[in-house]
């Protein structure tokens, strides 16, 4: 009757019963109470401890007695339920029917478990990789320069578990982080930037995105969905990094045309210094000529006029004085002319710093 309706396997011992059991995976197993080899109740118990793992099974006592006192026994150690002798085998086989529906709702159970226990691992990690994303993303903003940018990154990526290094497209072309010069990683990048946004080369992983290009040296290729994960991680940070590059390259063109405008305006200055130099130049020279002259006229206008000797010491005196403070306010006016020379020279210093 039972052959009809499902597997069944006989075996005469105890011993014979727990070989079987560690290399078959029954539903339920249907034993005797008294054995030649073993007390049933003790078999119950061994069973119970190989039925630990993921292949429990129900076990069904055959007793001829069954009293309160034996089926707590039972009970203890591990059975499931009891069948009193003699019985029916329709009696025997619907115990079986409904052990094996127990057996498969506890299997269902067991799986839902896991899956829940599973998910809810995945969902707490997933909280975690968005608490770094959210992170990065905020220091990533405040990055100045592409060092600083590479170092945030490639400290990220190491804290998900990863080995990296990067390529930088800036203005003045690739600029490379994490890896020696002429190397292979380095060569790699260079071949690799425009080719696509993932590359797979075994644990190797290659991504593109935009501005930067990431070369990933350990992806854990033999675990699929924490691999997903980190492709998802990578493609999240690196996008937020290409457009943090975008930004420090518009700030860097700026900053280009403004010291081009101030480099033109400090070469004005210049220019404008050297005419008023020059203006500055001619004027005193003309004065210079005019008071010259204004002295002579004024030495023949002195012995014309009859004026004694003193007077006329005092007279060309004064003009004398006022020659020498007309040249003193020349020297004065190429005193300021040297002060602006330099501040101009300064700023045009302090620019090339800057540029630089």
């Amino acid at each position: 009757m039972l052959e009809d309706e499902m597997t069944v396997l006989c075996v005469y011992s105890a011993s014979e019963c727990l070989e079987m059991v560690k290399f078959k995976s029954p539903c339920v197993v249907v034993l005797e109470r008294n054995l030649p080899d073993m007390d049933g109740y003790e078999l119950c118990k061994k069973l119970k401890i190989l039925s630990q793992g993921s292949s429990s099974f129900a076990i069904i006592i055959l007793t001829e007695t069954s009293s309160y006192e034996d089926k707590m026994l039972g009970y203890q150690s591990g059975c499931t339920d009891f069948l009193a002798k003699p019985f029916q085998p329709e009696e025997l086989l619907h115990k079986i029917h409904l052990s094996i529906e127990v057996h498969a709702i506890q299997h269902d159970l067991k799986d839902q478990a896991k899956e829940s226990s599973d998910t809810a691992m995945s969902a707490m990690k997933m909280c975690s990789d968005m608490g770094q994303i959210l992170q990065f993303m905020e220091q990533c903003i405040q990055c100045n320069n592409y060092q600083e940018l590479a170092n945030l990154i490639i400290k990220t990526l190491s804290s998900f578990g990863v080995d990296s290094c990067l390529a930088i497209n800036t203005l003045e072309g690739h600029i490379f982080y994490g890896c020696e010069a002429n190397s292979p990683q380095e060569n790699v990048l260079a071949m690799c930037h425009d080719k696509g946004s993932l590359i797979e080369m075994g644990p190797q992983l290659i991504v593109n995105s935009g501005a930067i290009s990431a070369l990933i040296n350990n992806m854990p290729i033999e675990n699929e969905v924490r691999n997903g994960e980190l492709k998802d991680v990578l493609h999240i940070i690196l996008k937020s990094t290409s457009a943090q590059i975008e930004n420090l390259k518009a700030i860097e063109v700026l900053a280009k045309q403004q010291s081009g405008e101030l480099n033109k305006a400090i070469v004005r200055s210049f220019d404008q210094i050297k005419t008023i130099k020059t203006s500055l130049s001619h004027q005193y020279y003309d004065m210079c000529r005019i008071l010259d002259s204004l002295s002579s006229e004024l030495r023949e206008a002195c012995m014309i006029m009859g004026l004694t000797e003193t007077q006329e010491e005092d007279m060309l005196s004064m003009i004398d004085n006022f020659v020498g403070q007309v040249k003193s306010t020349h020297d004065n006016t190429n005193n300021i002319e040297q002060q602006v020379v330099n501040v101009v020279s300064d700023l045009t210093k302090l620019l090339r710093t800057n540029i630089d």
